[in-house]
């Protein structure tokens, strides 16, 4: 008797955490925050995002300023940074939802050589973004110290926000829709 009223008692407690469990995901996903205050470099003050011209892994140049008018996602990553690429695929993924919008994607790699991104690209060739290399001068205009970090630049060339950390795809996708054009 106490045997059964242990297992059906058992069973019960599964089935509540299983619940418990379910309906916590499902809360988590109805409401996606971003902890910005947090995630934000108190020393960058920058209003107006500092202009760059840096070279792609095809040899073009691309200009900060040149995409004035579009939205611009610029991510600083490395191909070392697990974090940097668990977010690669949300990062496309929103470029292929936003780009036609006007999203403008720039992934600055920080303190690789060319092959090494080179054959990152190889790796993954969905990315359909500009992989950018760095010169060492843009990550300190930037104040960049922990990758990922990622910001949000409005038409105007202003930021909107800076996020230094994983992003899931839906925080991309609530930060980017705050600065895609209008219209």
């Amino acid at each position: 008797m106490y045997k059964v009223v242990g297992r059906i008692g058992g069973v019960l407690l599964i089935g509540l955490l299983v619940w418990l469990i379910i309906n916590d995901h499902i809360i988590n996903q109805e409401e996606v925050e971003i902890d910005l205050e947090n995630r934000m470099n108190p020393d960058f003050n920058e209003e107006v995002a500092p202009n760059f011209t840096l070279n792609t892994i095809n040899g073009d140049n691309i200009t900060l300023d040149d995409l004035r008018g579009q939205a611009v996602l610029v991510n600083f990553w490395a191909s070392w940074c697990q974090p940097c690429l668990n977010e690669m695929p949300a990062i496309q993924s929103i470029y292929n939802t936003y780009g036609d919008s006007g999203l403008e994607v720039l992934a600055v790699n920080i303190g690789e050589s060319r092959n090494t991104v080179e054959d990152f690209r190889t790796q993954f060739p969905e990315l359909e973004f500009h992989l950018l290399l760095e010169d060492d001068i843009v990550a300190d205009q930037y104040m960049i110290i922990n990758l990922p970090t990622t910001y949000f630049i409005n038409p105007d060339g202003t930021i909107e926000a800076h996020y230094r950390g994983e992003l899931s795809e839906e925080q991309l996708a609530v930060l980017v829709e705050e600065i895609l054009p209008e219209g």
